[in-house]
Parts: structure tokens; C-alpha cells; sequence
């Protein structure tokens, strides 16, 4: 089977989504997926600190 390219589409209901290793879709990462949201995870922490921040910034520049 010829490998083919990921694409990203709009669908009417919401879909299960996978972390792939190393972008193959042959190896799903489960545990780094199920790892990233846990509140221990400081890039968890500095990514909502970034959204807070960048939406701060975005009111005040309005």
C-alpha cells in the first residue's frame, strides 16, 4: 500500500484523535497522549500561561 499524506478536514461530529511517534501512523503513542494534559506536566502550565497571556494582550490591544 503506497503511503499517503495526512490531511485535516471539517466534519460534522467531533472524531477521536491519536498522537502518532515519530509521525507514524503505524505507532500510536498512547501514553505520551494520555501523559501531556496531566496537571504535573509544567508544559501543560506555560502553555495555558501563553493562551492567558496572549489573550490579555489581544483584549488590551483592542
Amino acid at each position: 500500500m503506497a503511503p499517503r499524506p495526512m490531511m485535516v478536514g471539517d466534519t460534522p461530529e467531533p472524531v477521536t484523535q491519536h498522537v502518532f511517534l515519530r509521525g507514524n501512523p503505524q505507532r500510536l503513542g498512547v501514553r505520551v497522549s494520555r501523559a501531556i494534559p496531566v496537571s504535573r506536566n509544567p508544559l501543560m502550565v506555560r502553555v495555558l500561561v501563553n493562551r492567558v497571556w496572549g489573550l490579555a494582550l489581544w483584549f488590551r490591544a483592542r
